[in-house]
């Protein structure tokens, strides 16, 4: 093993079975220090109990993932031993029953566990981070959704950051100027935004060739960045599509949206 995950502490929601108890157990071969949270506790300390076993750092969280308060509890918990450097949001649940037979309140609680757990554990990290750092000003936590619907943390910034540009069209108030008004002392308005918005970077030499059609492609917003030399995996710009408020298209619609772009670039 190359024991690359030797000294970070992860953070794993809903590992103590299944696809999140394997996601521990990979983290804990590679030398990690790991803090499970889980709402099953007899599986919980079966989990802690066979990872300790095996040589392995481990301390275990009962939770419910939608608990805001609890959330915050055993995420100060896991700080105060060592600062989270990963968090795997994989808690999520599965109704074993008919879709017919599916009442409001089993439904309710699928949205609650498998979207707004993500966000509650999510938001909490975030809230650590920025706190543990004393931070004045924008802190970017850039996150990716992995294919089975957990979160990956994968940089902080304290500052403005490229995945946050397309508040520029579809906020009030952009990232920039919340930034420049924290540091300023100015006062801070709510965050809030009056579109959705889907973005995409413009990358390299590729990416700047599709500066005209951009142009003249109704709904696409562009944003060209001033860099002379378009070099291979650089940033040139990016451009942005608005939707009404509480309509961004789902996987698909977003891919038909910008059809254009994924075309032109393989062409």
């Amino acid at each position: 093993m190359s024991m690359r995950f030797e000294g970070k502490h992860i953070f794993v929601t809903g590992g103590a079975r299944g696809i999140g108890r394997a996601i521990a157990g990979a983290f804990a071969r590679e030398g990690g220090t790991l803090s499970i949270a889980d709402c099953h506790a007899e599986n919980l300390d079966a989990a802690i109990t066979e990872l300790r076993g095996a040589g392995a750092a481990a301390h275990g969280h009962a939770l419910d993932v939608t608990d805001h308060l609890a959330v915050g509890a055993a995420v100060d918990a896991a700080e105060r031993r060592a600062p989270i450097d990963v968090l795997v949001n994989n808690a999520g649940i599965a109704l074993e029953t008919s879709f017919l037979d599916i009442t409001p309140a089993e439904w309710r609680r699928v949205i609650d566990v498998n979207l707004t757990g993500v966000f509650v554990i999510a938001q909490t990290i975030a809230r650590q981070l920025a706190s543990g750092l004393d931070l004045i000003g924008l802190l970017a936590v850039e996150m990716f959704v992995d294919r089975d619907g957990g979160v990956l943390v994968n940089e902080i910034a304290p500052r403005p950051h490229n995945s946050g540009h397309w508040t520029i069209d579809a906020c009030p108030m952009s990232q920039f100027e919340l930034h420049i008004r924290a540091i300023a002392g100015l006062p801070l308005p709510p965050a809030t935004r009056h579109a959705d918005a889907v973005m995409k970077n413009l990358v390299g030499p590729e990416g700047a060739a599709l500066w005209p059609r951009i142009l003249t492609t109704p709904g696409f917003i562009p944003h060209l960045y001033g860099k002379d030399v378009a070099r291979p995996g650089r940033k040139m710009g990016h451009v942005t599509r608005l939707f009404p408020k509480g309509s961004l298209p789902g996987e698909f619609g977003v891919a038909d949206a910008l059809a254009f772009l994924a075309k032109a670039s393989s062409e």
